[in-house]
């Protein structure tokens, strides 16, 4: 991470996580985890952000930026960078991704509050005018915040991407000389509202784990609804802390 300002921008500086290349994010890692969105809208912390960059590349596309101070990226005896040019790095906003975060933390409360009708943490319409206040009856509040949610939803899904069209690319596409089916997310961001959208769509529940805070789904039948732990790597060393802090306390207790 460091600060930076956009070439074309308005010359604010701000921080910026800098990636190494300037790759097209449809050939950007994909990750495996159907709940990741689930992880990702938890970020509140600029060091939140960079673990998440760095294990699963840019949120959306970034853009050319020039580096405050470019000895911290490249080193005090670079003379220039060789792709972009000394003091240029490729980047995104943190501030970016910790709205993105928002407001996937926003939505899929609504969505909760949808699912459990859990009628008073639902927006009420604004009413303009004089009189009484107009009440609303329940369900006509959840049919009017599914709407919103649905609204907020496929706005993401349907954004364009300059260069690319659609955040959701559906549709033929040649590979290997064959045409085939296509129906994937453009970048990072819009895969995670593409699980909200799915998790919604199908009413999916969530657990995490308890050593490394990764969210998967609980499928019925195929997943233990008491599973505390997202791999057995986690699960044995989870184990593994237990008896150090077992040892150390037994340690404690002899002195």
């Amino acid at each position: 991470m460091a600060d930076a300002r956009p070439l074309n921008g308005d010359g604010r500086s701000e921080p910026h996580v800098i990636y190494e290349t300037d790759t097209a994010p449809a050939a950007r890692k994909r990750t495996a985890h159907p709940a990741l969105f689930r992880a990702v809208m938890a970020i509140t912390e600029p060091s939140e952000v960079l673990r998440y960059a760095s294990q699963y590349d840019c949120l959306s596309i970034p853009t050319r930026v020039l580096l405050d101070d470019p000895a911290a990226i490249y080193g005090a005896d670079a003379i220039a960078e060789p792709a972009f040019g000394y003091g240029v790095a490729v980047g995104e906003p943190v501030r970016a991704w910790l709205e993105e975060a928002a407001e996937l933390r926003r939505t899929w409360q609504l969505w909760e509050a949808i699912r459990n009708k859990h009628i008073h943490r639902l927006p009420k319409p604004r009413v303009t005018g004089f009189g009484a206040p107009v009440q609303y009856a329940p369900d006509a509040l959840l049919s009017l915040a599914s709407h919103t949610l649905m609204a907020r939803v496929n706005g993401r899904l349907g954004e364009a991407l300059p260069g690319l069209g659609p955040a959701v690319m559906a549709g033929l596409v040649l590979e290997d000389g064959r045409l085939v089916y296509r129906n994937e997310p453009e970048t990072l961001r819009a895969e995670l509202w593409l699980q909200l959208a799915r998790a919604v769509a199908g009413n999916r529940v969530h657990a995490s784990c308890e050593r490394c805070g990764m969210w998967w789904e609980l499928e019925p039948g195929a997943n233990r609804s008491d599973k505390r732990y997202c791999s057995d790597a986690c699960k044995q060393a989870a184990y593994r802390e237990r008896k150090r802090n077992e040892r150390r306390s037994a340690a404690g207790g002899q002195s």
